[in-house]
């Protein structure tokens, strides 16, 4: 399979896993590799790497998510965050997605 037209593209957008659950389980998912099951692992061998973005940046600590914030706002560059709903619905995240569209001018 040849990749896309876009692939370059996609291969460096940034993907933040804003939670320290989520950095948790991420984790405990590599860790159980050992007793996957034939299919995912012919998988793995044939080279797709479930949770295997190489762009992919965790976040757990509070500190660290306000200092991710503050360089998303400042630089406008896309990025997929992956949050708890209270940070989408109204915590964190929904005010920097709404700050950042104002400053970028895309809202």
């Amino acid at each position: 399979m040849r990749p896309g037209k876009y692939a370059e593209q996609w291969s460096r957008l940034r993907i933040y896993q804003d939670s320290p659950l989520a950095e948790h389980f991420t984790q405990r998912y590599r860790e159980l590799r050992p007793y996957w099951d034939p299919e995912a692992l012919s998988r793995v061998l044939a080279g797709r790497l479930p949770l295997g973005f190489d762009q992919s940046v965790a976040v757990g600590e509070h500190r660290d998510h306000e200092a991710n914030v503050r360089r998303i706002a400042r630089s406008g560059e896309p990025a997929v965050v992956i949050a708890a709903s209270g940070m989408c619905a109204g915590g964190g995240w929904s005010i920097t997605s709404r700050r950042c569209c104002t400053m970028h001018g895309t809202m």
